[in-house]
């Protein structure tokens, strides 16, 4: 090969070589605009998941004071019902003694019912048979 003829075939190497290098340098600033599109999907995503943190903590925050208000709700409900279960005993033993006493003063009544039913009935005989023990004439 002469002289000029390796100086074409350089000349048609650098061609190629520069076609191959421009084609680099395209696909490496595609490349970039696709890392650049990339991290700003990225960032974009980063703000969005900052966002749903804050949301979260809020939210968290508030089931936090809710919880707490809900115990201390039944702490009290807790409370008033062994008040009331208390009450409720002390009111049912108190009815157990009224109702013994009220049993109490209906057999004493009837008792003296029963006395006076045969006092009566003493005295009724005693009007039948008159002044002296004999028989009233009716």
């Amino acid at each position: 090969m002469t002289l000029d003829e390796r100086l074409e075939a350089l000349a048609q190497s650098m061609e190629v070589l520069q076609g191959m290098q421009m084609d680099n340098e395209k696909r490496f600033a595609a490349a970039d605009e696709r890392i650049a599109a990339a991290d700003e999907r990225i960032a974009a995503a980063d703000e969005r998941i900052a966002a749903a943190d804050e949301r979260i903590a809020a939210a968290e925050e508030r089931h936090d004071r809710e919880m707490e208000d809900i115990r201390r709700e039944a702490r009290a409900m807790r409370t008033d019902l062994r008040r009331a279960f208390a009450l409720g005993v002390q009111e049912a033993r108190n009815e157990r003694r009224r109702s013994a006493a009220l049993d109490e003063k209906i057999t004493q009544l009837a008792a003296a019912q029963l006395i006076t039913e045969e006092k009566l009935q003493v005295f009724i005989d005693c009007l039948r048979r008159g002044g002296n023990g004999s028989p009233a004439a009716h």
